[in-house]
């Protein structure tokens, strides 16, 4: 028992689902069509197994008449073959001649209208979806669920790994309000670089949790951070952390084509590709207790296709941090605040966490669901940076000129260029090619076939890291020059040196600031940030 289904009534209601939803395949059509499978059905002689199963379903059985409703519901809809109540009332003699022989009960024609109408009730959504899940667990063979008992030791050993170099090394006043709050729905807003990751996952616990964010980019370095918090404590990483977005797989198997080479480039193969398409298949069953995930992997579930029921079930017991909620447009933020309400009237847990939060959104997540929110947020009140306002064009000659002056003072010189759109972004790319060449200089976008994409994403990460190594406070100092766009923004825990930007706005300007002088470690007595209010509207 894994704590998730925390009321009796609802576990035996569960159990009786799961019993009575496959039982109508006694009938003699479908054992003919099992024992050969060139027999098809046939509509003329037999009705769908899950319209049969209603009439072994003995109301007796019920404390009520509306548990017996809730549990007919799930069973009769658990698969979408046909019009339930227009099976009942044409197919009778069908039906008749299908349980003749067999101990079963007579079912109202009324019946198919009165599930109906508790469908949408809470316990019939749970109920239908708790049996979707353990039906398709056991039709795969994959473990429905696994326990989290390893992320609040998993983050202890990683703070305790700190202490080793900095024995006053604790959790900061971010992460320490959501340990406090983790029972609740909470609102956090805290400045770039605070640690929100690690927030989340305190705010998680050992919880079954899902981290959502908008790109795939974010949620790839995310899912890296997350492995390597777990990993160092040990266990199966395979059973504890998913990553779900449409590129999955592919950056799944990327990143164990790394794992197939020794030091010497010789094929050692650690993992088979067939192992790691496993386990994405598990990830995608929703049954590893963390995921890391895009909000079209989840929120779906909106649209009430069939068998919907089982990811909103399943967010029912589960811990949902959003973070950058403010990079969605309106449609997609509309689909996820219905989300949320949804998942939080079923019984799960929300946790906002973002740099920035347009008032609007907060007024309309807080329509319907409650949260507690720390009005004056979160900041380390440390100065960062320093700003210079340019009313002009972004110029290639500006950031060859800071480049090259960088490097005769001997400086780290890691400069960050965000262009507004992918085509200025490979304009300046050109231009100060032409000026510096290409040796230190990099580009990064949206329009790079996925593995060149996936590649230039793990350098940059690695290129724009603080420390030289995570055993030392020495910063690392490197140079070169990184052109990108708006996929830089989210969540990418990069620390530039310098930063040369068009004009957004403030939320999206707030972000790319966050990635310059993220942890405050650096020197911000001279400009480090170069803010161009031209923009070519033709790029």
């Amino acid at each position: 028992n894994l704590g998730y289904i925390k009321e009796e009534r609802i576990y035996e209601l569960i159990q009786k689902a799961c019993i009575y939803h496959d039982i109508g395949k006694i009938n003699k059509e479908f054992q003919k069509r099992v024992k050969n499978k060139g027999i098809k059905f046939d509509e003329n002689k037999e009705v769908a197994h899950n319209v049969l199963s209603l009439y072994f379903i003995d109301e007796s059985k019920f404390n009520n008449k509306e548990d017996y409703l809730i549990v007919s519901n799930a069973v009769v809809n658990h698969h979408d073959y046909c019009d339930i109540g227009l099976a009942i009332r044409e197919k009778s003699d069908i039906i008749e001649n299908l349980l003749e022989g067999l101990d079963h009960k007579k079912v109202k024609k009324v019946i198919p209208a009165k599930i109906a109408s508790i469908s949408q009730d809470i316990d019939a959504i749970k109920i239908k979806g708790y049996l979707h899940k353990c039906d398709y667990s056991a039709s795969s063979g994959y473990t429905a669920e696994y326990e989290n008992n390893f992320l609040e030791k998993s983050l202890e050993n990683v703070l305790n790994k700190w202490k080793l170099d900095n024995q006053d090394a604790s959790w900061n006043e971010l992460q320490q309000y959501c340990i406090e709050n983790k029972n609740e729905n909470i609102i956090a807003i805290a400045q770039t670089g605070m640690g929100k990751t690690e927030a989340g996952l305190l705010w998680i616990s050992d919880n079954k949790g899902f981290f959502i964010l908008p790109i795939r980019t974010a949620i790839n370095a995310i899912y890296d951070r997350t492995k390597k918090y777990i990993s160092s404590y040990g266990g199966n990483l395979e059973e504890q952390l998913g990553l779900l977005h449409s590129s999955s797989l592919e950056y799944l198997l990327s990143q164990s084509e790394d794992d197939k080479y020794d030091d010497k480039d010789e094929y050692i193969d650690k993992k088979e590709d067939k192992e790691i398409i496993e386990y994405e298949k598990i990830a995608k069953q929703l049954s590893l207790p963390i995921n890391v995930s895009t909000i079209d992997q989840l929120f779906d579930f909106v649209y009430k296709y069939p068998a919907y029921e089982l990811k909103l079930t399943t967010l029912s017991y589960s811990k949902i941090v959003i973070d950058e909620i403010q990079m969605y447009g309106p449609d997609l933020l509309a689909y996820l605040v219905y989300g949320l309400e949804r998942i939080v009237e079923q019984g799960g847990k929300v946790a906002i966490l973002t740099a920035t939060l347009p008032p609007f959104v907060k007024e309309l997540l807080s329509k319907n669901i409650k949260f507690k929110i720390k009005e004056d947020g979160f900041t380390d009140n440390s100065k960062r940076h320093n700003l210079k306002i340019l009313d002009k064009r972004i110029d290639s000659n500006d950031i060859c000129d800071k480049y090259m002056e960088n490097e005769k003072l001997n400086k780290s010189n890691k400069i960050l260029v965000v262009c507004n759109s992918i085509t200025q972004a490979q304009n300046l790319y050109e231009e100060i090619s032409d000026i510096l060449g290409n040796k230190n200089l990099h580009i990064l976008h949206s329009k790079f076939i996925k593995g060149q994409r996936l590649s230039k994403e793990s350098e940059i990460i690695e290129f724009g890291k603080t420390y030289k190594d995570n055993k030392s406070n020495e910063l690392d100092k490197q140079s070169g020059i990184w052109i990108s766009t708006s996929i830089v923004e989210a969540s990418l825990d990069i620390d530039f040196d310098y930063l040369f930007t068009e004009l957004q706005d403030l939320n999206s300007l707030f972000q790319r600031l966050g990635r310059c002088n993220r942890k405050g470690k650096k020197d911000s007595s001279e400009n480090n940030c170069y803010i161009y209010t031209q923009i070519d509207e033709r790029s």
